[in-house]
């Protein structure tokens, strides 16, 4: 998010805490140039953040900042972590049609470097949330995109053997999404409202839907079989 101070003391945009007792710990990486963090993912060594159009991978262990890396023109909305790659998402602007487009990339873990990614082709306002299950990362935003085939607000992208066709038609923008073993859940603002879809991880079937009156869905989480 965007933070100053915990408790008075100063930290830049973001914060470590000890989950035993919940004092603030030392780690304070010098974000000092980032803003407003809007996602973040971690692995066993390193935290990778996205702020404005910037990824920084930073150790979870020192206050070090191990690579920065640009997207040019564009905002990091969205991070996960798969294997040896960072993959994020999010939107820039296009300077020829002066409209925001979706990005989808990926980055070498270790030193930030672009890593190509074949059979995609996005088009549409945002990507909002991605999701990793298995070798296949699932990524949420705005109606009317694209991977390879036709999707609307959920699709998939498999790692091995590149753009794979899945994914209901949805009208609106997913905001999160979570799994389990046989489904996949999204949240956002779904035909005109808050809302949340069970989908089939194998099939492009909603097997349920629940809408949330006057609000937006923004976050989701899976405990035994609650949503």
């Amino acid at each position: 998010g965007s933070i100053y101070t915990v408790n008075g003391i100063n930290r830049l945009e973001a914060a470590a805490f000890n989950v035993t007792n919940g004092s603030l710990l030392s780690w304070n990486p010098d974000l000092s140039q980032a803003s407003n963090i809007s996602s973040c993912a971690t692995d066993s060594s390193n935290i990778y953040v996205g702020s404005g159009g910037e990824i920084y991978a930073i150790s979870l262990t020192q206050s070090i900042i191990k690579w920065q890396k640009t997207i040019d023109n564009g905002s990091v909305l969205a991070l996960a972590i798969m294997g040896n790659n960072v993959y994020y998402g999010g939107r820039y602007y296009d300077m020829q049609t002066h409209w925001f487009v979706s990005v989808l990339g990926r980055l070498n873990k270790v030193d930030g470097s672009k890593v190509e990614m074949t059979g995609v082709d996005i088009r549409g306002a945002q990507i909002r949330s991605l999701m990793v299950h298995h070798n296949r990362l699932y990524v949420g935003g705005q109606t009317a995109s694209y991977i390879t085939s036709e999707w609307g607000g959920v699709g998939v992208y498999d790692t091995i053997n590149g753009a794979i066709s899945w994914g209901p038609v949805i009208n609106g923008s997913v905001f999160c999404m979570a799994s389990t073993s046989n489904a996949v859940f999204v949240g956002g603002i779904l035909n005109s409202a808050g809302g949340i879809y069970a989908i089939s991880l194998t099939q492009s079937i909603i097997k349920w839907q629940k809408t949330i009156d006057n609000g937006s869905v923004l976050a989701l989480a899976i405990m035994g079989n609650n949503v």
